[in-house]
């Protein structure tokens, strides 16, 4: 992410949350997150996704990219 100037906006035990800041346009937010279910290997796929510019928190970003309102009803580990 340091290629882009991308910030880490918040980090915790579902990802880190990162926003870029885009000059004459809409700032980028991204959430980087392990998928919790391992591949048939065992090891676990990474993903960044991304998010609306407005997403605080890890947890609520990724629970946004299933359709659930922030708070509790997000994903759970």
């Amino acid at each position: 992410m340091d290629s882009a100037s991308a910030k880490t906006v918040a980090v915790d035990e579902f990802g880190t949350l990162w926003r870029i800041t885009a000059r004459y346009e809409e700032d980028i937010a991204l959430v980087d997150l392990l998928n919790s279910t391992p591949e048939p290997d065992d090891s676990f796929k990474r993903y960044v996704l991304r998010v609306p510019p407005d997403q605080t928190v890890s947890r609520d970003a990724i629970g946004w990219t299933f359709g659930l309102p922030p708070g509790p009803t997000a994903p759970r580990r």
